[in-house]
Protein backbone atom coordinates (compact mmCIF):
# COMPACT_ATOMS: atom_id res chain seq x y z
CA UNK A 1 0.00 0.00 0.00
CA UNK A 2 1.73 3.48 -0.90
CA UNK A 3 1.64 5.83 1.25
CA UNK A 4 2.99 9.44 0.11
CA UNK A 5 3.02 11.15 -3.38
CA UNK A 6 5.43 14.02 -4.51
CA UNK A 7 5.60 16.70 -7.44
CA UNK A 8 9.40 16.91 -8.23
CA UNK A 9 9.88 20.08 -10.68
CA UNK A 10 13.51 20.27 -11.86
CA UNK A 11 13.70 23.87 -12.58
CA UNK A 12 15.46 24.26 -15.84
CA UNK A 13 16.62 21.76 -18.64
CA UNK A 14 19.30 19.52 -17.82
CA UNK A 15 20.99 19.86 -21.45
CA UNK A 16 20.74 23.64 -21.69
CA UNK A 17 22.43 25.02 -18.70
CA UNK A 18 18.87 25.43 -16.94
CA UNK A 19 17.63 27.04 -19.62
CA UNK A 20 13.57 25.96 -21.07
CA UNK A 21 10.63 25.26 -18.77
CA UNK A 22 12.35 22.31 -16.91
CA UNK A 23 10.79 18.72 -16.31
CA UNK A 24 8.18 17.35 -13.91
CA UNK A 25 8.25 13.97 -12.37
CA UNK A 26 6.35 12.05 -9.83
CA UNK A 27 7.13 10.15 -6.86
CA UNK A 28 5.30 7.29 -4.39
CA UNK A 29 7.13 6.77 -1.83
CA UNK A 30 10.96 5.89 -2.20
CA UNK A 31 10.64 5.46 -6.09
CA UNK A 32 10.21 8.36 -9.01
CA UNK A 33 8.50 7.96 -12.37
CA UNK A 34 9.89 10.22 -14.79
CA UNK A 35 8.36 10.67 -18.10
CA UNK A 36 11.60 11.09 -20.15
CA UNK A 37 12.31 8.45 -22.54
CA UNK A 38 12.14 10.00 -26.14
CA UNK A 39 13.70 6.83 -28.27
CA UNK A 40 10.92 4.32 -26.15
CA UNK A 41 8.17 3.94 -29.25
CA UNK A 42 11.51 3.00 -31.32
CA UNK A 43 12.40 -0.28 -29.27
CA UNK A 44 9.19 -0.73 -27.48
CA UNK A 45 10.11 0.57 -24.15
CA UNK A 46 7.53 3.17 -22.73
CA UNK A 47 8.13 6.92 -21.83
CA UNK A 48 8.49 6.21 -17.92
CA UNK A 49 12.03 5.88 -16.61
CA UNK A 50 11.26 4.19 -13.09
CA UNK A 51 14.01 4.72 -10.13
CA UNK A 52 15.31 5.14 -6.65
CA UNK A 53 14.07 8.72 -5.39
CA UNK A 54 18.11 9.53 -4.00
CA UNK A 55 19.01 7.95 -7.14
CA UNK A 56 17.19 10.27 -9.13
CA UNK A 57 17.56 13.27 -6.85
CA UNK A 58 21.56 12.93 -6.61
CA UNK A 59 21.73 12.39 -10.95
CA UNK A 60 19.43 15.64 -11.31
CA UNK A 61 22.22 17.79 -9.06
CA UNK A 62 22.69 20.34 -11.66
CA UNK A 63 19.86 22.25 -11.21
CA UNK A 64 17.19 23.31 -8.56
CA UNK A 65 14.68 20.52 -7.73
CA UNK A 66 11.08 21.65 -6.04
CA UNK A 67 9.45 18.74 -4.11
CA UNK A 68 5.83 19.13 -3.37
CA UNK A 69 4.78 17.04 -0.92
CA UNK A 70 1.18 15.81 -1.30
CA UNK A 71 -2.22 16.16 1.42
CA UNK A 72 -2.24 12.53 1.63
CA UNK A 73 -6.12 13.03 2.80
CA UNK A 74 -6.37 14.60 -0.54
CA UNK A 75 -4.25 12.74 -2.69
CA UNK A 76 -4.63 8.75 -3.16
CA UNK A 77 -1.38 6.98 -3.46
CA UNK A 78 -2.71 3.96 -4.39
CA UNK A 79 -4.73 5.34 -7.39
CA UNK A 80 -1.74 7.46 -8.09
CA UNK A 81 0.90 4.75 -8.31
CA UNK A 82 -2.27 2.66 -10.65
CA UNK A 83 -2.23 5.18 -12.85
CA UNK A 84 2.03 5.16 -13.37
CA UNK A 85 1.95 1.41 -13.48
CA UNK A 86 -0.59 1.59 -15.96
CA UNK A 87 0.70 3.64 -18.05
CA UNK A 88 4.07 2.12 -17.86
CA UNK A 89 3.11 -1.36 -18.94
CA UNK A 90 0.81 0.35 -21.50
CA UNK A 91 3.92 1.21 -23.41
CA UNK A 92 2.90 5.05 -23.48
CA UNK A 93 5.36 6.82 -25.35
CA UNK A 94 7.16 10.31 -25.11
CA UNK A 95 5.22 12.97 -27.19
CA UNK A 96 2.45 10.38 -28.27
CA UNK A 97 0.81 9.71 -24.84
CA UNK A 98 1.79 13.48 -24.25
CA UNK A 99 4.97 15.28 -21.78
CA UNK A 100 6.36 14.84 -18.51
CA UNK A 101 4.00 17.70 -17.34
CA UNK A 102 0.67 16.20 -18.62
CA UNK A 103 1.65 12.66 -17.39
CA UNK A 104 2.29 13.89 -13.94
CA UNK A 105 -0.72 15.97 -14.40
CA UNK A 106 -3.10 12.57 -15.25
CA UNK A 107 -1.55 10.60 -12.08
CA UNK A 108 -2.37 13.29 -10.07
CA UNK A 109 -6.05 13.60 -11.35
CA UNK A 110 -6.33 9.78 -10.59
CA UNK A 111 -5.54 10.51 -7.04
CA UNK A 112 -7.95 12.92 -6.43
CA UNK A 113 -11.59 13.74 -6.27
CA UNK A 114 -10.78 17.60 -7.71
CA UNK A 115 -10.06 17.89 -11.48
CA UNK A 116 -6.38 18.06 -11.62
CA UNK A 117 -6.20 19.51 -15.37
CA UNK A 118 -3.79 22.65 -16.07
CA UNK A 119 -5.50 23.99 -19.48
CA UNK A 120 -3.97 25.20 -21.78
CA UNK A 121 -0.23 25.33 -21.84
CA UNK A 122 0.97 22.49 -19.62
CA UNK A 123 4.49 22.91 -18.18
CA UNK A 124 6.06 21.90 -14.88
CA UNK A 125 5.28 25.73 -13.42
CA UNK A 126 1.73 25.29 -14.15
CA UNK A 127 1.72 21.99 -12.73
CA UNK A 128 3.44 23.54 -9.42
CA UNK A 129 1.27 26.06 -9.79
CA UNK A 130 -1.97 24.44 -10.06
CA UNK A 131 -1.31 21.90 -7.01
CA UNK A 132 -0.71 24.91 -4.88
CA UNK A 133 -4.24 26.53 -6.25
CA UNK A 134 -6.00 23.45 -5.38
CA UNK A 135 -4.95 23.16 -1.87
CA UNK A 136 -2.65 19.78 -2.52
CA UNK A 137 0.67 20.45 -0.77
CA UNK A 138 1.67 19.80 2.57
CA UNK A 139 5.00 20.88 2.22
CA UNK A 140 7.30 22.70 -0.28
CA UNK A 141 11.07 22.06 -0.04
CA UNK A 142 13.41 23.18 -2.58
CA UNK A 143 16.82 21.09 -2.90
CA UNK A 144 19.65 23.56 -4.52
CA UNK A 145 21.58 22.82 -6.90
CA UNK A 146 25.18 21.76 -6.34
CA UNK A 147 26.02 25.51 -8.08
CA UNK A 148 23.81 27.83 -7.98
CA UNK A 149 23.45 29.91 -11.32
CA UNK A 150 21.77 32.98 -11.90
CA UNK A 151 19.21 31.25 -14.50
CA UNK A 152 18.53 28.87 -12.24
CA UNK A 153 17.69 31.45 -9.62
CA UNK A 154 15.74 33.63 -12.33
CA UNK A 155 13.69 30.33 -13.63
CA UNK A 156 12.97 29.95 -10.03
CA UNK A 157 11.47 33.44 -8.84
CA UNK A 158 10.14 34.16 -12.50
CA UNK A 159 8.40 30.59 -13.31
CA UNK A 160 7.56 29.16 -9.80
CA UNK A 161 8.19 32.32 -7.08
CA UNK A 162 9.78 30.69 -5.24
CA UNK A 163 13.89 32.30 -3.61
CA UNK A 164 16.58 29.58 -3.51
CA UNK A 165 15.60 29.14 -0.15
CA UNK A 166 12.31 28.04 -0.87
CA UNK A 167 10.22 31.20 0.54
CA UNK A 168 7.99 33.17 -1.47
CA UNK A 169 9.49 35.10 -4.36
CA UNK A 170 8.96 39.52 -3.67
CA UNK A 171 9.14 39.75 -7.42
CA UNK A 172 5.93 40.24 -9.36
CA UNK A 173 6.76 38.10 -12.21
CA UNK A 174 6.60 39.46 -15.93
CA UNK A 175 3.49 39.60 -18.14
CA UNK A 176 3.35 37.39 -20.41
CA UNK A 177 2.31 39.01 -23.96
CA UNK A 178 0.61 35.92 -26.08
CA UNK A 179 0.45 36.50 -30.31
CA UNK A 180 -2.94 38.46 -30.49
CA UNK A 181 -3.27 40.11 -27.29
CA UNK A 182 -1.80 43.25 -26.48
Amino acid sequence: MAKSVSILSLVGNALQGSVGPGHSAISVDHTVFSFEVTAGWADARSGWRIIGRSEYLNLNRSRPVIVQDLKSGQVNADHVLRYLLASDSNDDDYIGSGVCSSQVSNAIDAGTTVRFDPFGLDHPATVFHLARKLGLVQRTTVIPPTNWTWRSKMLLRDLYRLEPDGSASPLVPRRLYHPGKI
